[in-house]
């Protein structure tokens, strides 16, 4: 059996899964915070009950890590008795999370797997960056500021800049509506209205680009595409601000040997055996990485 973690909203996971049925493949797919109702460890292996139905990890083949994230919902809720309440929960607490923590290595080293909570919910954008460079690969110009001078001296020195999150982006969903957050160019009407201060944020000089590269790796191999962004103005700073009606064209596209390599040895430096890398081929005729 294959077990899949995910989210609801995810599309991507439920195209992999419509091969699986092709494939007549047997899987269990959970979705955002998934809560364990009940542990269960014995003899090297785990069983666990998520939502009444029990997961016996020795029927598990292989564990698929989207996104999400594993919960242990406590037995004793704000347990409260007249001497060590707190203490009592605190307690409760440290030793569920022991146990969490076991059972996410488990998954990593035990199973059979791609993707892992410990390492893909980790990854530090700004680390990722410092890693790539020492792997030799071409990075843009960055600050982290909370300041407008600092912004106002990055913006004159690089011309254009976009600033994007440090960590994901931000979404919002409601009944109607989902808000979501993309990188964007600071531009001069955007740049007047900031603050003095704001939280802090990371900047990068804007990287022109003949076409965007989506680098999918897989252990030692890479699946990559180029994405004509910059061919529609809605899209040419974040491919992700889809033009649904006007898609961007997408065709197959073999990296360079010399990049491939060094994509594969940063992912191995960051101890991740799946995921996905993006860079920019400039109007320099360079490769500039971006994150993963």
């Amino acid at each position: 059996m294959v077990l899949i973690q995910s989210i609801n909203e995810d599309q991507s996971t439920t195209d992999v899964i419509k091969w699986l049925i092709h494939f007549k493949q047997k899987f269990l797919r959970v979705n955002d915070v998934a809560p364990i109702g009940a542990f269960k460890y014995v003899n090297g292996n785990f069983i666990i009950t998520i939502n009444n139905k029990q997961i016996d990890f020795s029927k598990v083949d292989f564990y698929w890590y989207r996104r999400g994230k594993f919960e242990i919902n406590p037995v004793l809720k704000n347990h409260s008795v007249k001497h060590f309440g707190r203490e009592i929960n605190t307690y409760i607490q440290n030793e569920n999370s022991a146990l969490l923590n076991y059972f996410l290595v488990y998954l990593k080293t035990d199973i059979k797997h791609s993707g892992s909570f410990i390492t893909d919910v980790g990854i530090n954008k700004m680390f990722v960056l410092d890693k790539a460079s020492e792997c030799n690969l071409i990075v843009p110009p960055s600050i982290i500021t909370g300041n407008k001078i600092d912004v106002s001296a990055f913006l004159k020195k690089h011309c254009r800049i976009i600033t994007k999150p440090l960590h994901s982006a931000f979404h919002y969903y409601s009944k109607k509506y989902w808000f979501p957050t993309y990188t964007t160019e600071v531009e001069p009407e955007v740049f007047k209205l900031m603050p003095d201060t704001f939280e802090h944020s990371l900047f990068q000089k804007l990287i022109e680009k003949k076409f965007e590269i989506r680098a999918f790796f897989w252990d030692s191999t890479i699946f990559s595409m180029a994405i004509f962004s910059q061919s529609d103005d809605q899209s040419k700073i974040d491919f992700r601000n889809y033009v649904f009606d006007r898609p961007n064209r997408c065709v197959p596209f073999n990296l360079p040997q010399k990049i491939s390599k060094k994509i594969l040895e940063l992912a191995n430096g960051l101890n991740i055996n799946s995921g996905s890398a993006d860079l920019i081929y400039s109007i320099d005729r360079e490769f500039v990485f971006l994150e993963i």
